[in-house]
């Protein structure tokens, strides 16, 4: 791909990431609130979800942020030419 074409499979990548995680936040609260009907331990279970999925949706995000950025900098330092000194 050209560079022109990465940057905007990048750029709309982001656009996409960006509307699922503010549909997610605008859904979340009508799902947990039929969670909480159930409880576990003496806890509402939307509460336990929205807590542990929230930690968990964090870790992936870091995780997949980290590999990305692994990949971009290792197809940078190839495009680059090698200077041996």
């Amino acid at each position: 791909l050209r560079k022109q074409d990465r940057a905007t499979a990048q750029y709309w990548r982001a656009v996409f990431y960006l509307l699922l995680a503010l549909a997610l936040a605008a859904t979340m609260p009508l799902v947990v609130d039929l969670l909480n009907l159930a409880t576990v331990a003496g806890f509402p279970v939307g509460f336990y979800v929205a807590a542990q999925g929230l930690l968990i949706v964090m870790a992936i995000l870091a995780f997949r942020a980290a590999t990305h950025l692994d990949a971009l900098s290792s197809a940078t330092a190839s495009a680059q030419p090698r200077e041996d000194h």
